[in-house]
């Protein structure tokens, strides 16, 4: 069963591009089928931006995130803020805007690493059991996810 391709697109800003991310190479797989590309590679360690463009003009980033069971929620949210800056920059360039005011770069980077951030925790609440107890946090031990109380 191929996996639906979750487009990520935020209205407060909207730039000149679309992205996706892909947790896994069967997602990757799929999204090669449905932009009809082979040149994007699934990264060998962490994560990566492939920029694609469509035959409308329109861009298209496709970030991988590779081995992400293997660490913490926190360590792959900030890479996942890594990515983001990559297609921020992509989306920049393809503008033409070399020097963006702070709240347009900063609305910018935000819609992007929101996006990213609701996928990836779309994947990830698959994975770990959701918690339900509000005084509960995830944590990773030995590579596996539990459960354990904040302190």
């Amino acid at each position: 069963m191929a996996c639906k391709i979750k487009w990520l697109e935020r209205d407060l800003i909207r730039l000149p591009m679309y992205w996706t991310l892909c947790t896994s190479q069967k997602e990757l797989i799929n999204v090669r089928k449905s932009l009809k590309v082979d040149g994007i590679e699934w990264p060998k360690k962490h994560a990566n931006v492939t920029l694609l463009e469509n035959s409308d003009g329109r861009l298209c980033a496709v970030v991988c995130i590779s081995g992400w069971r293997e660490h913490t929620l926190e360590q792959n949210l900030a890479l996942l803020v890594h990515e983001a800056t990559h297609v921020w920059q992509y989306a920049r360039e393809y503008i033409n805007e070399r020097n963006p005011s702070i709240e347009f770069e900063a609305y910018a980077m935000q819609a992007i690493t929101q996006t990213l951030f609701e996928a990836f925790t779309d994947t990830y609440n698959k994975v770990v059991k959701p918690v339900k107890d509000k005084n509960q946090k995830l944590s990773h031990k030995s590579g596996r996810y539990k459960v354990c109380m904040r302190t």
